[in-house]
Parts: C-alpha cells; structure tokens; sequence
C-alpha cells in the first residue's frame, strides 16, 4: 500500500502523488528464500520521476526505513495499485512518516502533509 494524497500535486500531470498504492509485480525472492514471492510492499508516492508519468513515479516505501536512496524506487502506474490516502492513516503513522520523509528532500512535501494532518489529528483528539 503506497499512501498518497490525491489533493497535493507536485505538477499538473502528476495524478498519482501523495497516494497509498499497493506494489503488484512480482518480486524477486530475498537472498536465503529462493523461489518464495515477496509480499506486497507498503508505500507513497512522492511524485513524478520527470515531468511526464510514463517515466514513472518515485515510490518510498516507509516500511524498510527512513526515506532514502535505499528505500524510495521507481514504479511505473500499471505496478501500481491505490489502497488510500494520507488522510487516512492514524495518528502514529503520520508521526513515523512524517519522522522518516524529514531529511530526505523528494519527500519535503510528504513532510509538510504529514505534519499537517497529524497535527489535525492530534488537534481534533485533544479537544473532544
């Protein structure tokens, strides 16, 4: 599940940004496991790798790490498949998000959402 927010847009093209999707392809097996498919990764999407989507979109996926070279990839749409936004994550995952988008600059505005909506979050549970 790759989180994004279908209101943030890094460009005009870019329809997929900010949205919880779900890996589809297949993937090769860990060292060790030879054979054994992969499951599905969770993850969001940054935004575009260029300026147009049949490049592809760069991917974190924010159960492997703290965003990074290691951690974020390139996903063409069709490997791609919408599970959600970030509105919809719970208070604790938008503070691990939020922790791990800081010091990586592809995911500045994965930051600035995820704070955003935590501090609702945080806001709207305080005051009941």
């Amino acid at each position: 599940m790759i989180e994004y927010n279908v209101t943030w847009k890094r460009s005009g093209h870019d329809e997929h940004a900010g949205h919880r999707v779900q890996d589809r392809r297949p993937h090769p097996a860990p060292p060790g496991q030879n054979g054994e498919p992969q499951a599905p990764r969770r993850g969001v999407v940054l935004g575009l790798f260029k300026t147009d989507p049949s490049c592809g979109y760069l991917v974190w996926w924010h159960g492997k790490g703290p965003a990074s070279m290691s951690t974020v990839s390139l996903m063409f749409a069709r490997e791609l498949r919408r599970t959600g936004s970030v509105e919809d994550l719970s208070l604790g995952a938008l503070t691990r998000m939020e922790r791990g988008a800081r010091a990586y600059n592809d995911a500045a505005a994965l930051y600035r959402l995820a704070g955003t909506h935590r501090f609702r979050k945080r806001s709207a549970r305080t005051t009941r």
